[in-house]
């Protein structure tokens, strides 16, 4: 069996100010390093062999983080970036909706109508570069354990290729927080998944950040 944890990168300052960052990228804020430090207690006693990231920064550094002490090359993949946005990248939601409103509603409410201004990708598109990257991996490591990290629309796109649903359910719950845990086993071409997007490493250790 190979078991799989992916998580989305802690939070940065593009998240706390509304903006879009596709391929684009900001760095991690104090929380957002937090939340990576907190996974990384949370997982500290399993055994992980392998760690693969997003090339993005906000996810290579906190796959950095997740690490911890272990000594293990994290292997950057390009199919693990975030949906390419194109022209929205670094726009707030308001900058976005005076570009087009038609297409910003579409991306938050009819994905599957959703169609990028330019240089962008569309769900469908997104959906075709990640759906063979689970199984690749699992491939590459028979009876192993494997960190992924990765981005909230790029994770949503590979479990809803997993579950074989169609492009307009892809925001159905549960909304992926930053560092939120999704645990999957893979064997003999079937999949359990564990955890979807759980984050109860953030609940016991806000209040200890805030006080």
């Amino acid at each position: 069996m190979t078991r799989l944890y992916i998580t989305r990168h802690g939070e940065t300052l593009w998240n706390t100010e509304g903006r879009m960052q596709g391929w684009n990228d900001s760095p991690l804020t104090d929380l957002g390093i937090k939340q990576a430090e907190w996974l990384r207690d949370r997982i500290q006693d399993e055994k992980i062999d392998a760690i693969y990231s997003s090339p993005s920064n906000r996810a290579f550094k906190t796959a950095e983080i997740v690490r911890g002490g272990r000594e293990i090359e994290i292997i950057k993949h390009e199919g693990l970036r975030e949906i390419g946005l194109g022209v929205w990248e670094g726009l707030n939601q308001e900058e976005i909706k005076a570009l087009n409103e038609e297409q910003h509603y579409n991306f938050w409410n009819a994905p599957h109508l959703y169609v990028p201004l330019s240089k962008g990708e569309t769900f469908e598109d997104l959906t075709n570069r990640v759906a063979p990257i689970l199984k690749d991996i699992v491939s590459a490591h028979p009876n192993e354990n494997v960190l992924i990290v990765t981005h909230t629309m790029t994770l949503k796109a590979m479990m809803n290729s997993l579950h074989n649903k169609p492009t307009s359910t892809i925001w159905e719950p549960p909304f992926i927080k930053q560092t939120s845990l999704t645990v999957i086993d893979f064997e003999d071409d079937k999949f359990n998944v564990i955890l979807h997007g759980d984050a109860s490493h953030h609940e016991y250790s806000y209040k200890e950040y805030n006080e």
